[in-house]
């Protein structure tokens, strides 16, 4: 799991957990860097994208490609879901 904590305007940091099989959390990478200038990703939230928006105008936003086919897979009947996850596939690779 991958999340971005906002320190300041000129901060972020992200911080990269992994989850062990008995539930505890691991830490597996922290990384701070300067907003400007970068890609951000994130699971579509509305309130999330306003906040980039604001605080980065100038960001590439890109929706999280898992989510998307989650909420594909909501919209299809069951029989159709591996297709789906088969284009999507292919769209990851792209």
């Amino acid at each position: 799991m991958i999340d971005g904590v906002v320190l300041s305007q000129e901060l972020v940091v992200i911080v990269a957990l992994g989850l062990l099989e008995d539930g505890r959390k691991q830490v597996l990478d922290v990384a701070s860097m300067c907003p400007g200038g970068s890609l951000r990703c994130f699971d579509g939230s509305p309130a999330l994208h306003k906040a980039v928006v604001e605080f980065w105008p100038d960001a590439v936003i890109q929706g999280c490609l898992v989510h998307k086919e989650r909420n594909l897979h909501g919209y299809l009947r069951w029989r159709d879901h591996g297709e789906c996850s088969r284009l999507m596939k292919r769209i990851r690779q792209a």
